[in-house]
């Protein structure tokens, strides 16, 4: 049977008989790898903060006195902020939402499979990816944007949903993180171009609304449409070639750090370019073009982080074309690359620093955080997560209003029993 009509045979019913006992053994190991590798980045707390700060009224904004959009993922702010208000604890509450998502995402993964051996070929790929591991927790928005990809591309492969659904799903993505309308756009675009143009206008006009208001809002409450950081990333006045050469520098790196993310995405785009299995081609150009414009934004000082995505997108091609046909040895590459790989899960100490930035401008942030940060170094003995930083700031705290020294133009201490600092206290005493 030619791969694309295995597609054919998806259905996107819960996991049951072989998919049921991968699906088991797959959450069971990947719980086992994200509790060995699982973090909180110091680039997490600026929405963190944000959210502390919301919830005990003093605004949706990293200091009380300025309107400041801090945070990228408004979607992920919004989802992490009910359950810090329930628990008033931001790194735990953080690390268990992130892991729920993640675990679903490998879930979903294996009931959308066509067979045993296409799962089997998907999974692994992403268990042995050190970014999609990396970034399986960090705080970032990373594990909520792999979940709601896998279901849209779910429903792409299937021609499943309504036009309305679809919407929705790419609205949600995109409020996640905007960019990701490169990755999901065109592929709404030619489930659309199918329908009546009344059904496809009515569809996008309601499922667009979240996004819509929320721009709205952005630019009544902040004074921009766009997050702070995207105007700290993309008018830094540098030349754009220079920005594209450090955008190549970035998947460079990315080859020398972990090939099998590279490797995985290019020979899915090139597979589905040249194979075509049904519906793939659309998902290979949304690879190209997310992927363009990260080397044309000049990449990102986090290593792989920003190929997560693409990554995802490549693997629900191969699963979904069930590209092994049942042949074992496909395997091999999978396993090769995954465990010799410099930062590959398999081998690298959980324990260990990652190396300072380098030339390149790209850092391995997992590693260089995870002595004070990770998980496994959780203790009752010391400031948790660790950091001179944060010692400060809970310092700060328990000296009480009116004893920070170190505070930046714009800190607003006057709320009645609260220091300038906020529950918070990641960088608190020389950010706020």
């Amino acid at each position: 049977m030619p791969p694309s009509d295995r597609i054919l045979r998806v259905t996107l019913s819960p996991p049951i008989g072989w998919r049921a006992t991968l699906g088991v053994w797959a959450v069971a190991i990947f719980s086992v790898i994200l509790a060995r590798t699982a973090w909180v980045g110091d680039d997490a707390y600026f929405t963190l903060r944000t959210i502390d700060n919301f919830v005990n009224g003093l605004g949706l904004r990293w200091n009380a006195a300025e309107r400041v959009q801090a945070y990228t993922h408004p979607l992920w702010l919004m989802v992490l902020t009910p359950f810090y208000w329930l628990t008033g604890e931001p790194y735990f509450s953080t690390v268990t939402v992130s892991i729920v998502l993640s675990l679903l995402t490998v879930w979903s993964i294996i009931a959308f499979a066509p067979s045993p051996w296409s799962a089997v070929t998907g999974v692994p790929i992403l268990l042995l990816s050190a970014p999609f591991v990396d970034y399986s927790t960090s705080g970032l928005e990373n594990p909520l944007t792999n979940l709601l990809l896998v279901a849209f591309l779910r429903w792409h492969f299937t021609g499943s949903g309504t036009p309305l659904a679809w919407s929705l799903l790419a609205c949600a993505l995109m409020l996640n993180r905007i960019d990701l309308g490169l990755a999901v756009l065109p592929l709404l675009v030619t489930r659309l171009w199918r329908e009546p143009w009344r059904v496809s206008a009515r569809a996008v006009a309601l499922g667009f609304l979240p996004l819509i208001v929320w721009e709205i809002f952005s630019l009544v409450y902040y004074g921009f449409p766009f997050p702070n950081t995207a105007y700290a990333k993309l008018a830094t006045g540098i030349e754009s070639h220079e920005a594209v050469q450090q955008g190549f520098i970035y998947l460079l790196d990315a080859v020398r750090r972990d090939p099998l993310t590279v490797v995985t995405i290019l020979a899915a785009v090139l597979w589905a370019l040249v194979a075509g299995p049904r519906g793939s081609r659309p998902v290979a150009f949304a690879i190209v073009a997310y992927v363009g414009y990260v080397v044309w934004s000049g990449g990102d000082f986090m290593a792989g982080r920003m190929l997560v995505a693409p990554l995802v997108m490549a693997v629900m091609i191969l699963v979904a074309a069930d590209v092994t046909g049942g042949v074992p040895w496909a395997l091999m590459p999978v396993a090769m690359l995954g465990s010799m790989a410099l930062h590959s899960p398999l081998s690298r100490n959980a324990l260990d620093l990652g190396d300072n930035l380098t030339a390149s401008g790209v850092v391995d942030e997992r590693g260089f955080y995870f002595g004070a940060n990770g998980l496994l170094n959780y203790s009752r003995e010391v400031v948790f997560p660790g950091g001179n930083d944060q010692v400060n700031g809970h310092q700060t705290r328990e000296r009480g209003k009116g004893s920070l020294s170190m505070a930046r133009p714009g800190c607003s201490g006057t709320s009645p029993g609260r220091p300038c600092t906020s529950s918070i206290i990641w960088r608190s005493a020389i950010r706020c």
